[in-house]
Formats: structure tokens, C-alpha cells, sequence
């Protein structure tokens, strides 16, 4: 969608903006701001679903959406096209974690140590892998979260990106223990976005 006026005005870019299902909107939206998230806005859409728009206690944005009939996505694997990691980049991950796993039960699985940048924590919810927390080092970007496509082959997506006006900020890369890659771009819009192969 097109960024509303007073979005832009407030100096939100453009950005992808994962949306989390949960059965009642409102009830997730209460126990959010309890644990000390924001509610930025709630809204009811027609034959589509309720939503409330929220910031967790570092600030960084998702959806929370009760959907009026079917939700959509499914349990198994990703498939081409499909978001296949959801990965939280935070002012700090610790204080993160307790955030989202009371708020959608969500599991903690493997950490990685990733040296001077720190831990990195994965989750997932009933032994399906969802994606993973990072407390963010000074040259990340501000709190958000970042959505990885799954795509055919990351190294071929690098010549179609940039043929379309997106820019490679990080090439494509070998993903420790793992025959998977990543790369991560942003848009001709400026928003940013990853890629991921397996």
C-alpha cells in the first residue's frame, strides 16, 4: 500500500510490515501494551479482518491481525515467493524475547554466536523454525523487523534487483553450517528486504 500522508510527514520510510495472526486482536493488543508495547492504531477492515498496528518495547513495528474468516499461511515449509524467515533486529533482543514469547508462544531453539555482533537467537512455535532476534550494533538499521523471501537462487536474484533499481547491500552470503544463502537489498523505494535460497 501507499504510505498515508502522516506517515510520511512523521518520517516513516517506506518498509515492509509483517503481520502476526493471533485469535483476538484485541485481547493481543492489551497484553502487548502491558508488556510495555505501544498501540499505534487499530482498525477493522470488511470481509478481510481487525488489526491493531504495534510497537514492541524497543520500537520496533508489526501487525497484529485477527482475520475474519481463513488465516492465511499455512504450517508446512515455505514455498517460492513465500516470507521463509522473520527476523528481528532489536535494540536488545533480551529484552525482546519475553515480549513476543508471552504475546504468541513462540519457542526459543539454537543461538548462534555471532562474536562481536552477539547472540543470535532463534524461534520458532511447535517445532516449526519462524526466524530469529539480534540486538542491533550501531551501523543496523533503527529496531524493525526484516522478512526473507524465498527465492529459486540468491546469487541469480543479484542481476534482476539490480536491473530493477534495487541496490545489493549485502551480497550474496553462505548462511555457518548450512548449504543456504542469503543476501539482503533495498528497493528503488528505499525499503529494505532479504533474500534467502536453500
Amino acid at each position: 500500500m501507499t504510505l498515508p500522508d502522516n506517515a510520511l510527514a512523521n518520517g516513516v520510510p517506506p518498509h515492509w510490515l509483517p503481520y502476526i495472526s493471533t485469535p483476538d486482536v484485541d485481547a493481543t493488543a492489551e497484553q502487548a501494551a502491558r508488556l510495555g508495547g505501544r498501540i499505534h492504531h487499530r482498525m477493522e477492515l470488511p470481509d478481510i479482518g481487525r488489526l491493531a498496528i504495534v510497537a514492541d518495547p524497543g520500537g520496533a513495528v508489526f501487525t497484529a491481525y485477527e482475520p475474519s474468516g481463513i488465516t492465511p499461511g499455512h504450517d508446512g515449509p515455505p514455498a517460492i515467493g513465500e516470507c521463509s524467515w522473520h527476523e528481528l533486529i532489536s535494540a536488545d533482543w533480551e529484552i525482546s524475547w519475553p515480549f513476543y514469547s508471552e504475546l504468541f508462544g513462540w519457542e526459543q531453539t539454537e543461538q548462534m554466536d555471532m562474536g562481536g555482533h552477539g547472540i543470535y537467537q532463534m524461534y520458532g512455535r511447535e517445532g516449526r523454525p519462524l526466524g530469529g532476534m539480534m540486538t542491533r550494533s550501531p551501523e543496523m538499521p533503527p529496531p524493525c523487523w526484516f522478512l526473507y523471501m524465498h527465492v529459486p537462487d540468491v546469487h541469480a536474484s543479484v542481476e534482476v534487483i539490480e536491473g530493477l533499481g534495487g541496490t545489493i547491500v549485502t551480497p550474496p552470503m553462505k548462511i555457518p553450517g548450512d548449504e543456504e544463502y542469503i543476501l539482503h537489498g533495498i528497493d528503488p523505494q528505499g525499503a529494505g528486504f532479504a533474500l534467502h535460497s536453500m
